[in-house]
Formats: structure tokens, C-alpha cells, sequence
């Protein structure tokens, strides 16, 4: 009976592992002329995530790619390292324990392999031109054998990554959209679906789609929150136009809802209107004027430091009406009122994209009256090109009324003055020189171009 006695201590085991290493290493034939070793290099990176390579064993990978030469890789040549384990953990920052055990790990991954000395020492030599005359120690062959998988790898990685936040971006639209859609119908009191269980519903499967990277996971979910997404607009245009229908064909409603966010590509914006023509062919609707002034009443009366400020100045609905004229365009009634005020800042803010979150935080930092009056200074600058970001700057005025520091008098004032002097501004050149110019001037000018005419006519007879 035979035995096989345990390796001595500095002899290495050869396992499985270690057979299909160096099964790897001996089917590398070299690198070509186009494929470099930092192209071998750059590629296992990108495949190591993929791969599952942990990030130490592909720190050491590269550390072990730099004690290599361009001669190492050609056809013939072994790119072969020999540095000892403690230079290893000084340079990687960790133990000689460590160091073997990546290593090991390596090797078991199919990365490198190892060409171990009679004397299990490492070591090497090379001939004064560089190349490798003996070498012991690390065999970096089986990385470049596996090239192509890496690329391949890579490759497949990049594209489930591109799909997976592609779903991420959906499903981010879908989840917002859905809150939107069920908040929007809560508050007009459209009750054909429990919007709230929508909500919650919305919220665990974000939650677990959170937790799920694969995209054969990921994608189910997406789908089933835009099917319900749009299950919910469905309910929401049937409720809206039940609603309308109750009324008798009269008026107009208009619900709308952003169901995406506001930085997302495609973005959609869903807006059902039912707008039936009125009486006499009007424009105006005085049952939906009388309906939103109802809606506002309580916030009309609440007083801000913009609408004192509006007071004190005694800015009237009528006096920004007559000032921005070209902004407000005719009032229906003829008489301008706030509730008209009102109407055109929201159709102005939303023809300048202003998200409906900036527009509602005026409205309530500055009361309806306010956020309509600053509206349409911004709406008035934008169309003079003073403005290039009507959104931010209505924030900055919401942050400005917050602290009580706008003052919307001044502003209006301010328009009123613009269009004054543009009125009494000079309609040629010539006028608006001769008003820029002083009485001595003048003179002196006429006095030259009198004696030019004098000469010229001199001239003119002596011929």
C-alpha cells in the first residue's frame, strides 16, 4: 500500500484549479501588433464588475501588469513577474497573509498562473535588450488567452447597463406619474378608484425594484407600473368627463397632469380639456369665472407683504392690466379684475414652461393676487429679452417675498417709466441727437452747416 505525503512547506498543491490555469497559459500564442498590453489590461477591468472579480484581485492585477515590458507579450515570450509576496503587500497596502490568498484567488479565477522554481524560490533574468532569458514566479498568460472573453463580457455588461437604466428612468416616470394622476384626482374629488391604494401599490413595487439589478427582474415591474399608470388616466378622463357632462355642456374644464418628472427625456404631459363653445359664440366664460373666483375666495382674502406692498403703490388689477398691455392682451369684460389678473399669469406660466411647483409656491408665499402680478412682470420682461430663465427667476422672487424683501410697486413702476420714455424717445437720429446735444452746440452747428452752404453755392455760381 502507497501513500502520498503532503507537500513540504514552500511546494504549492496542484489542484484543479491550478491544472486549468496553466492549461490557459499554455494556449497563449502572444499579443498581435494591434492589441497592446493596456488594451489587455483596460478590457479585463471592464469585464472584472461583470465577472464578480473582486476589487483587490484586480488592483493586484494591475499592479502586476506594470513589472511587465512590451517584449513579454510578443509571440515567443512569457510575460512572467517575479516579485517577492512582501514587496506585494507593501505596495497593495496589505499583509503577506493576504497577498497568497489573493493569489490563490486569482489562480482559482483563471487569471494567472503560476510557474513555480525547483526550489520554490521566484526569480528571473533579463538579456540586455530586455528579454526574459529564465523566469519563476507569476505567469500573466492565461489573461491574455482570455482576451476575447473579456471583450465579449464587456460587451454584454455595457448593454444590460444601458437597458437597466433605461428601465430605472421609466419606472421613475411611472411612479411619479401615478402619484400626480391619483393627488390631482384626490383634490378635484374624483373618487372611481381608490387612488391611495394606487399610491402604495406604486411605492412597494419601487421599493422592490430597488432591490432587483437583474433585468429579467426589473423589466416586470416597470411594466406593470405603466400599465397602471396608464389604467389610471383612463379612470381619470372617464371621471372628467362624467363631471363635465354633469354640468350640462356648460363651461370648460381642464385638468392637467404632468405624469413624468421634469428632467426626464420624454417627458409627457397629459392634459384633458372638454371645452364646449358658449352662448353667442363669447370667449369668455363667466360660469368658469365665477367658479374659480369661488375656488380663490378664501385665498384672495389673505393679505401677504407682495399684495400690501400692491396696495400701498396702489397697483390695481386695472394698472398692470394698462402698463403690460401687450402681455395681457384685451380683458373679455372690459373691466380688469384680479380673478383676470390671475387667468393670464397661469396661461402665461404655462406657455413659459414654469413647473406647476414654483408656480404653486408663489401662489401661496405671495396669495393669488401677488404670484398673478409677479407673473406677468416676468412674462413681460421675458418678452422684452431681459429674462433668460423664467422659472428660476420666479424663484427667486417666491425666496424674496418669503423674507419680505419684494417689492412688485417698484417693478410696475418701473415698466410704466420704460414705456414713457420709449414714447417720448425721438423717432430719427437726427432728433435724438439734436435732444442729447446743448443750446451752444446747436448753434455752433448751425452756423457750420449755414457757412458749408454759403460756399457751396459760391462754387456753384462762379461756374
Amino acid at each position: 500500500m502507497t501513500a502520498c505525503l503532503k507537500p513540504a512547506a514552500g511546494y504549492r498543491r496542484h489542484d484543479a484549479a491550478f491544472l486549468a490555469a496553466e492549461k490557459l497559459a499554455r494556449q497563449f500564442e502572444g499579443l498581435n501588433n494591434e492589441l497592446t498590453p493596456g488594451r489587455l489590461l483596460a478590457a479585463f477591468k471592464r469585464a472584472a464588475p461583470a465577472m464578480q472579480i473582486p476589487m483587490t484581485v484586480v488592483h493586484m492585477i494591475d499592479q502586476l501588469f506594470a513589472r511587465t515590458r512590451q517584449l513579454d507579450w510578443v509571440p515567443g515570450s512569457e510575460p512572467i513577474v517575479w516579485p517577492r509576496n512582501e514587496t506585494l503587500a507593501d505596495t497593495l497596502g496589505v499583509s503577506v497573509r493576504q497577498v497568497q490568498n489573493l493569489l490563490k484567488q486569482a489562480v482559482n479565477l483563471g487569471l494567472l498562473a503560476m510557474k513555480d522554481s525547483p526550489n520554490g524560490h521566484r526569480g528571473g533574468r533579463r538579456a540586455p535588450n530586455g528579454d526574459i532569458m529564465w523566469a519563476y514566479g507569476i505567469d500573466l498568460r492565461p489573461l491574455g488567452t482570455r482576451y476575447p472573453q473579456f471583450v465579449q463580457i464587456a460587451a454584454v455588461a455595457e448593454a444590460e447597463g444601458r437597458q437597466r437604466d433605461d428601465l430605472r428612468r421609466r419606472l421613475t416616470i411611472a411612479r411619479k406619474g401615478i402619484a400626480q394622476i391619483a393627488q390631482t384626482s384626490m383634490e378635484a374629488g374624483l373618487v372611481v378608484r381608490d387612488w391611495a391604494s394606487d399610491i402604495e401599490l406604486a411605492r412597494m413595487a419601487t421599493a422592490h425594484a430597488r432591490e432587483a439589478r437583474a433585468i429579467e427582474r426589473l423589466e416586470p415591474i416597470v411594466v406593470e407600473l405603466e400599465a397602471l399608470r396608464e389604467a389610471m388616466l383612463i379612470a381619470f378622463d372617464v371621471a372628467v368627463n362624467t363631471q363635465t357632462d354633469e354640468k350640462n355642456g356648460q363651461g370648460m374644464t381642464t385638468f392637467s397632469v404632468e405624469t413624468s418628472p421634469m428632467d426626464a427625456a420624454d417627458c409627457t404631459h397629459s392634459t384633458i380639456t372638454e371645452k364646449l363653445s358658449s352662448p353667442g359664440g363669447q370667449q369668455y366664460n363667466a360660469q368658469r369665472k365665477e367658479a374659480h373666483e369661488k375656488a380663490l375666495g378664501p385665498f384672495e382674502s389673505r393679505d401677504t407683504s407682495v399684495t400690501k406692498d400692491l396696495e400701498r403703490h396702489e397697483i390695481s388689477a386695472a394698472f398692470i392690466a394698462k402698463v403690460c398691455a401687450e402681455t395681457c392682451g384685451m380683458i373679455p369684460h372690459g373691466v380688469p379684475r384680479w380673478a383676470d389678473m390671475f387667468d393670464i399669469a397661469r396661461r402665461e406660466a404655462e406657455g413659459l414652461s414654469i413647473p406647476r411647483q414654483a408656480w404653486h409656491e408663489a401662489i401661496r408665499v405671495m396669495g393669488p393676487n401677488g404670484a398673478a402680478a409677479a407673473m406677468i412682470a416676468i412674462a413681460h420682461k421675458a418678452d422684452k429679452g431681459l429674462i433668460e430663465k423664467p422659472a428660476a427667476y420666479l424663484r427667486g422672487m417666491t425666496a424674496r417675498a418669503a423674507r419680505g424683501e419684494l417689492l412688485l410697486g417698484r417693478t410696475f413702476y418701473g415698466i410704466r417709466d420704460a414705456q414713457t420714455k420709449r414714447q417720448a424717445a425721438p423717432a430719427t437720429v437726427q432728433e435724438a441727437l439734436a435732444a442729447r446735444a446743448s443750446p451752444r452746440a446747436l448753434r455752433n452747428a448751425q452756423e457750420v452747416i449755414r457757412a458749408t452752404a454759403l460756399a457751396w453755392k459760391s462754387t456753384t455760381t462762379g461756374r
